[in-house]
């Protein structure tokens, strides 16, 4: 159905607009709230480990937000993954199973720092002894990828579960759709009031 008269369509779209945004809050604090329980259940895994070291060697909060942005984790916005970070921090270094690359001729140095920072300005690789594949990033940000791609996962599988969010995702879409038509239908309706002000009567 079109809708004329500019202001009618103007109208209409300023309440649909307020309606999508209330929807999109409502579909984050869902997808948020189902990103937490899935980070706790993921992280219950390294309970255990985390709590040993934390209990004799508490990790200071520097510490934490330094290694969250060595590691790409988003810590401000996601505080739920702070165990992710604090577990890394509480082992002594790398697997034994990876080695730093070495550009020289000497081969890769098994037992090198674990630190995350750049070496020489240059970020190093690293070497899997398992399967010899080489180049690759440091193990903790391969772990932590592989970890937050678990996260993901189960987030989707909770609101996969969640019949509310289903149906908001579908309201909020077709919204979308008829905001899209309305932008066309307020688009064409400008075209038509310009070209009759540029019109013989409009001139006069």
């Amino acid at each position: 159905v079109r809708v004329r008269g500019g202001r009618r369509v103007s109208l209409v779209h300023s309440l649909l607009s307020q309606l999508v945004q209330d929807e999109q809050e409502r579909t984050d604090a869902l997808e948020r709230q189902a990103h937490c329980v899935a980070a706790r259940e993921v992280g219950e895994a390294h309970h255990r480990a985390r709590w040993t070291k934390v209990y004799y060697e508490p990790c200071p909060l520097p510490d934490l937000f330094v290694a969250s942005y060595a590691l790409d984790i988003p810590l401000m916005t996601q505080p739920e993954l702070a165990w992710l970070p604090e577990f890394l921090l509480s082992l002594p270094g790398p697997p034994a199973t990876f080695a730093v690359e070495n550009d020289g001729d000497e081969g890769p140095q098994l037992g090198a720092p674990h630190g995350l920072g750049p070496a020489a300005g240059q970020p190093r690789r690293w070497m899997s002894a398992v399967t010899g594949e080489g180049g690759l990033a440091h193990p903790f940000y391969l772990y932590v990828r592989e970890m937050r791609a678990e996260v993901a996962a189960r987030q989707a599988s909770l609101l996969g579960q969640n019949e509310a969010y289903a149906k908001m995702s579908a309201d909020l879409q077709t919204r979308r759709k008829s905001l899209q038509q309305l932008a066309l239908v307020e688009e064409e309706e400008e075209e038509e009031e310009a070209a009759a002000a540029g019109g013989p009567d409009g001139a006069a």
